[in-house]
């Protein structure tokens, strides 16, 4: 009797005996049920994501960022106003761009994170996976590395350095300064000393280091907060710019 019913019974659930067949149904529901949550799972985890990027917070003029990995954050803010170019153009305009920076460095050197507005301009950020490629893409100069590295190199500091310091305001907050002025010389000497890290580019633009600047040419330079520093082109002329040396901790 055991023998003859043994195609057909398999395990009890409930005290009842369920089919082979019973069994094969329940298991592909489990299995169109798990599917099913880990699609949804996924879907939870891009929505969530597209929020982050969408919500987080976005610069108010273009904006240089140097990332403690060596990566780099462009942040652009155009205004199309008289320009003649709808931003349908641009954004065309700089995918086209990435694509084909792909075909010489490879797929993920650089990628568009997102566009967006900031007071009625258009936002646009880029991310690229180092300094090197940045200058790649965007033909600027600009190098990363310790003050002894950048001693070896040779740059030619016409402009003198400013020394930044953190004063202590009379209602009791922090104030950051620039004050001392120094010479290349003596300033790449300390910072070899201290371990710097030294920022040096050659570009018109707000530039976010991962660290407390120390010392700053003072060219066309000012002094946003403790790690931001605004390079303004020379005499007004968008198509000048100098040589920057950001020193930082």
């Amino acid at each position: 009797m055991t023998g003859k019913r043994s195609a057909e019974k398999v395990n009890r659930k409930n005290g009842r005996p369920i089919s082979k067949v019973r069994m094969q149904m329940l298991r592909r529901r489990r299995r169109k049920w798990i599917l099913g949550l880990i699609i949804i799972l996924i879907l939870l985890l891009l929505l969530i994501r597209f929020a982050l990027i969408r919500l987080s917070p976005k610069a108010s003029v273009s904006t240089l960022t140097i990332h403690s990995d060596g990566s780099v954050r462009l942040e652009e803010v155009v205004d199309l106003k008289g320009t003649g170019v709808s931003e349908s153009e641009l954004k065309q305009g700089v995918r086209s761009s990435i694509y084909s920076f792909f075909k010489g460095h490879g797929f993920g050197s650089a990628r568009v994170r997102r566009f967006s507005h900031v007071d009625g301009k258009v936002y646009v950020e880029t991310r690229f996976r180092s300094i090197k490629l940045y200058q790649a893409y965007s033909g600027y100069s600009i190098y990363q590395g310790s003050a002894e590295a950048v001693s070896k190199k040779n740059y030619d500091f016409e402009d003198n350095f400013r020394q930044v310091s953190t004063k202590k305001t009379k209602k009791g907050s922090s104030a950051i300064k620039l004050d001392q002025i120094l010479t290349s010389q003596t300033v790449l000497a300390k910072a070899k000393k201290q371990g710097d890290k030294v920022l040096v580019l050659q570009e018109n633009i707000r530039v976010e280091v991962d660290g407390k600047i120390r010392y700053l040419t003072d060219r066309d330079t000012s002094l946003v907060s403790d790690n931001t520093v605004d390079i303004s082109p020379e005499n007004k002329n968008p198509d000048a710019d100098v040589l920057t040396c950001i020193i930082y901790k």
